[in-house]
């Protein structure tokens, strides 16, 4: 029975990894970590308009038209991540999420969160995805 006990305590000794993917119209800060390190990447918009925002005298709505191509270099980054958490000031946000769930429904399936989140430091972004982190995975049944 001790040998059993062992066996079921080394079961998955790969730590979780998560992602932060803080994001806009013109770059994504994903920030990678997991309980022995943390790692970052950002992936700029190159084609990002100046200004999102409506012009007086302009036809249609004024925003940015999604970029697939922007979002799926986002989304191709999060394979590998166990959980994943969108936050950002803006809709870009939500329009990653929902790039995700119609083209990457097992990254999907790993959003635990969207927030909304301004424009924090390095050091403030990680702190932010661990503090969310621990509270989603007190919520977990043991």
């Amino acid at each position: 029975m001790r040998n059993a006990q062992a066996l079921h305590a080394v079961a998955d000794p790969r730590p979780t990894r998560h992602a932060l993917v803080w994001i806009d119209h013109r770059q994504a800060d994903i920030v990678f970590f997991d309980r022995h390190a943390a790692e970052r990447k950002l992936i700029r918009h190159h084609d990002a308009p100046r200004s999102i925002h409506h012009r007086a005298g302009t036809t249609g709505s004024g925003h940015v038209v999604e970029d697939t191509l922007y979002l799926n270099e986002v989304a191709a980054e999060l394979r590998d991540v166990d959980e994943v958490l969108i936050v950002g000031p803006s809709h870009s946000k939500w329009e990653l999420k929902a790039y995700i769930e119609r083209r990457a429904h097992d990254i999907a399936e790993r959003i635990v969160g969207v927030e909304t989140v301004n424009h924090p430091t390095e050091g403030q972004l990680l702190a932010y995805a661990q503090r969310y982190f621990v509270a989603v995975d007190r919520m977990r049944p043991h």
